[in-house]
């Protein structure tokens, strides 16, 4: 269990291409050690060099990573890959994902939540807003799927990016929009093209990444509730008790 961090300002720049420091990195390649579970909620993280949260499935039985605030990283935001073929095994739910890879020398950032492989993914009710990926020919993507991953579940997300609406998505290696994704696919039905009402989200000295950013929702906020109920198939110790029959 990885919960209630708040890891920022971690890591350096070298020179093009060449960085080190990013927030929570988990897993390994394959035929490692398995780890049986593999829990992500509550963590802040913010204003590091590389990546929020990387997380390769490889090493895990099951994968769930929800309720983080991820903002301001030099590169992509929620990066996570898997080769497992439960398709109950990869949540990644109700985060807030903002700002990533907005560095002028974020050459490898890819958006907002990034899935580079394997399959059965559920994605749903996280906010995707104004990441930028590099190298995208002026596309911001929010959300990025680099190859036939199974996607089990891709709904109820708010994506949005103030300075070009053309592509929120990179899917399979073809820039989307929104409409577009809705109107053809099994996915986003429920998913939300719109600006978030965050309270402060630059903060009192209106400077992005650093510690007064209030990602809070204003009161009316079209984002509150506007959500699909979440259920794990797992049970979690929520209270730290040691007691595993506390449910989300």
């Amino acid at each position: 269990i990885i919960r209630y961090n708040k890891i920022h300002n971690h890591g350096t720049y070298w020179t093009t291409g060449i960085r080190a420091g990013g927030g929570i990195k988990i897993g390994g390649a394959q035929g490692g050690p398995t780890i049986e579970n593999i829990y992500m909620y509550g963590n802040f993280i913010y204003n590091t060099w590389q990546w929020g949260i990387l997380a390769q499935a490889d090493t895990s039985e099951y994968l769930y990573i929800w309720s983080n605030l991820v903002a301001s990283n030099g590169q992509s935001g929620i990066c996570v890959s898997s080769t497992r073929g439960d398709p109950q095994n990869i949540w990644v739910y109700n985060n807030t994902v903002v700002k990533n890879g907005d560095r002028e020398e974020a050459d490898d950032s890819r958006g907002g939540i990034v899935i580079v492989g394997g399959d059965y993914y559920n994605i749903k009710n996280n906010i995707l807003w104004n990441n930028r990926p590099s190298g995208a020919g002026g596309k911001y993507f929010q959300f990025y799927n680099s190859n036939t991953s199974t996607i089990t579940s891709l709904d109820y997300n708010t994506v949005w990016h103030d300075t070009s609406q053309a592509a929120l998505y990179d899917w399979l290696g073809t820039a989307r929009d929104n409409s577009w994704m809705v109107a053809n696919t099994a996915f986003c039905d429920n998913d939300n093209e719109r600006d978030v009402d965050f309270t402060d989200p630059d903060g009192v000295d209106n400077i992005f990444g650093t510690v007064d950013d209030d990602y809070s929702l204003q009161a009316g906020s079209n984002e509150i509730n506007d959500a699909a109920d979440v259920s794990f198939s797992e049970n979690i110790d929520l209270s730290n008790s040691d007691s595993w029959f506390e449910t989300l």
